[in-house]
């Protein structure tokens, strides 16, 4: 219920998945290695397909017709693994410890409640 009303007060479509929670390892891989210009549109191109679409992002195949076969390869990579561990260690020097865990610089916003602070600090610290 509170996932449903979060999308509405944000205005973000939203259906809850038939699977629910979802192993997303895959699709943080693919994530790492893709260009860093690239994950804004891609990160919303997964949230919608498995928020929204219900499709299942942990099936490479699924990934492949998402972001194309190389790119789904490319999660296997021993490099990508590697990147998405050091990212994932880095994420918890920084004191992230859960979901959504959002840093703009050094500032650490922590939580969906906090999107509405984010979005204050940014128009009054740029």
């Amino acid at each position: 219920k509170d996932l449903q009303r979060c999308s509405q007060q944000l205005g973000v479509a939203f259906r809850m998945p038939s699977r629910f929670p979802l192993n997303t390892l895959q699709p943080m891989r693919l994530l790492a290695g893709m260009p860093e210009a690239e994950l804004p549109e891609a990160s919303l191109r997964l949230f919608r397909a498995y928020w929204f679409d219900d499709m299942d992002i942990s099936n490479p195949e699924v990934l492949a017709g998402l972001f194309g076969v190389a790119a789904a390869a490319r999660a296997g990579d021993e490099a990508v693994k590697q990147k998405l561990k050091d990212d994932t260690e880095e994420a918890v020097r920084r004191g992230a410890f859960g979901a959504p865990t959002l840093f703009v610089g050094d500032e650490m916003f922590f939580g969906a409640d906090r999107i509405a602070l984010l979005k204050w600090w940014l128009a009054n610290n740029r």
